[in-house]
């Protein structure tokens, strides 16, 4: 799953930079971070898994998390792996909740991590970043598919309005969206 993804994107750029290795292959559209964890998100997923004829989506971390183990008087960090965690498109509001916010264990859940990918597959998938409060959908051009959720928005239309969910924390709000913009016009892309 990691090297997959990673085919696809370079793990260490970060918003507004480009992030997709090959941008010129897909459309791009936009939402508010928090929106991939609301129930209405399932709607996005069922919708794409039709769109696509795709019955299930993987989400997955590129991260790691840590655990101290206790032998006795002595403390091991242990750094553990996430696994991935497959979902149906058709999944309810009480499952998508169980596995994102309780994952295969308790001791980690899904919403701890800054960045997270929805992946249907190479064609299609979502870039969710914690940090920036941003979601990227990705779609590739060649699939002919024009933006199919009411919630996702071409980037001019999110940096004019990203809405009171997007919290602007940022130095330089401006100068976030204008790069953003330049970096994910869906039409010829500019590389930085």
């Amino acid at each position: 799953m990691r090297n997959e993804i990673g085919y696809l994107v370079d793990y260490k750029a970060v918003l507004p930079k480009q992030i997709f290795k090959k941008p010129e292959l897909y459309d791009f559209y936009f939402t508010d971070f928090f929106h991939c964890y609301d129930d209405d998100f399932i709607n996005d997923l069922n919708k794409i898994g039709q769109l696509l004829k795709q019955e299930s989506v993987r989400l997955f971390t590129p991260h790691s998390y840590y655990e101290t183990i206790r032998k006795f008087i002595f403390k091991k960090i242990k750094q553990i792996d996430v696994p991935y965690a497959e979902l149906s498109t058709g999944i309810t509001e009480k499952e998508y909740g169980e596995i994102l916010w309780y994952g295969e264990t308790e001791k980690m859940n899904f919403t701890a991590f800054d960045y997270l990918y929805w992946y249907f597959n190479s064609d299609c998938f979502i870039f969710g970043d914690k940090e920036s409060e941003i979601s990227i959908l990705a779609i590739k051009k060649s699939l002919s598919i024009k933006n199919p959720l009411e919630n996702w928005k071409e980037v001019e239309l999110f940096a004019a309005n990203p809405g009171e969910e997007w919290c602007p924390w940022l130095k330089d709000e401006e100068k976030f969206l204008a790069e953003l913009i330049a970096n994910y016009h869906n039409g010829k892309m500019v590389k930085t």
